[in-house]
């Protein structure tokens, strides 16, 4: 998706941002606890399996981290300071 149409969908809809992201922050937190359990469980015994969990504990922080950010950036649109096309750390892919 173009950055410029991204910025438009999170202006024109902020409660929908929101939500997805805030509900998406729900799913980080749920399968962060499942790879911190396999490192601890598998961390003798399969060291290759276990830094796979620990892994996927670094994507979960970070996929944290950019939810954080759009929630930000949706209140901002929200009450009344709305996103700039390209002042964003988005790709442009």
């Amino acid at each position: 998706m173009p950055t410029a149409d991204f910025v438009r969908a999170s202006n024109e809809h902020p409660g929908i941002a929101l939500g997805f992201f805030g509900a998406d922050s729900l799913f980080v937190l749920s399968y962060l606890p499942v790879f911190t359990g396999l490192y601890v469980v598998t961390a003798e015994k399969a060291r290759a399996f276990a830094l796979i969990g620990l892994g996927e504990d670094f994507t979960a922080l970070m996929d944290a981290t950019e939810n954080a950010l759009f929630i930000v950036y949706a209140q901002g649109a929200q009450n009344g300071m709305p996103l700039t096309d390209p002042a964003l750390p988005l790709s442009t892919c």
